[in-house]
This record gives structure tokens, C-alpha cells and sequence, in this order.
């Protein structure tokens, strides 16, 4: 082996350690943790927005049907 190639191999041995130290550092637990709960709330968002649009149509629905009844009435009354 030449000189040159143990210093490669010194290089990719060093920087495979600080791969190791950075994956070790990591905490995937707490990571996965959030993810959980981030999920649970988006679920619960959507529940809550597809209610909210079911309230929104029958509002808009009533709107309508006041405004058609006022114009019925300004018709049948003239």
C-alpha cells in the first residue's frame, strides 16, 4: 500500500466517525414523537374544516333562500 493510499483511507475512516457521531446525536424517537402528533392534529384539522364547510353550504343555502323570498315578495306584493 503506498503512502497515498493510506491517507485516503485515514480521510474516509475520519470522516465515517463523523458520520457516526452525527447519526448518533440524532433523536428519532423525539422526531418520530412529533410526527405522531403533527399527524393526529392534522387529522382533527380536517375533521373540523370539513365541518366548518358543511355549516358554510347551509348558511349560503338559508342567505339564498331569504334573498329569493324577498324578491318573491316584492314581486307577488306589487
Amino acid at each position: 500500500m503506498t503512502n497515498n493510499d493510506q491517507i485516503t483511507l485515514v480521510e474516509i475512516r475520519e470522516r465515517l466517525v463523523r458520520i457516526e457521531t452525527i447519526l448518533e446525536e440524532q433523536d428519532y424517537k423525539a422526531v418520530q414523537k412529533m410526527a405522531e402528533e403533527a399527524l393526529a392534529l392534522a387529522r382533527k384539522n380536517e375533521k373540523a374544516i370539513a365541518s366548518l364547510q358543511a355549516a358554510i353550504k347551509w348558511v349560503v343555502a338559508l342567505v339564498m333562500a331569504a334573498v329569493l323570498g324577498a324578491i318573491l315578495k316584492m314581486v307577488i306584493v306589487q
